[in-house]
């Protein structure tokens, strides 16, 4: 493949992520808006979602790096999310000092 092909399909392709991600935030609005959550409620559920699909749950911390919240921010997000029932925490299986996060039965609903 030549130097100009390899340019103009390199250029396809970020520009088609460039779109995606426009549009998957948009979406992502709009799903937060008809479940009465803010956008990054929302984002939060999805990194939940992700991480615990991959089997790998996620801590506030890690939430809290993903998310690139401060400390203040992501606590006072996990708490507003607990008291709405999205999530839930639960104990660590690995090591008893922290906590992961979790869907609570309204989260998964919504997320379903």
């Amino acid at each position: 493949m030549d130097d100009s092909r390899r340019e103009a399909l390199e250029s396809a392709v970020v520009a088609d992520v460039q779109a995606l991600s426009a549009e998957s935030d948009q979406i992502g609005r709009a799903f937060a808006g008809v479940h009465d959550m803010s956008a990054n409620d929302f984002r939060a559920l999805t990194h939940i979602m992700v991480a615990e699909n991959a089997g790998t749950p996620l801590t506030a911390g890690e939430l809290k790096t993903r998310m690139g919240l401060s400390g203040a921010a992501i606590t006072y997000l996990v708490e507003r999310m607990i008291e709405s029932g999205h999530l839930r925490r639960e104990p660590h299986p690995d090591d008893r000092r922290k906590v992961i996060l979790r869907y609570a039965d309204h989260g998964m609903h919504v997320a379903r």
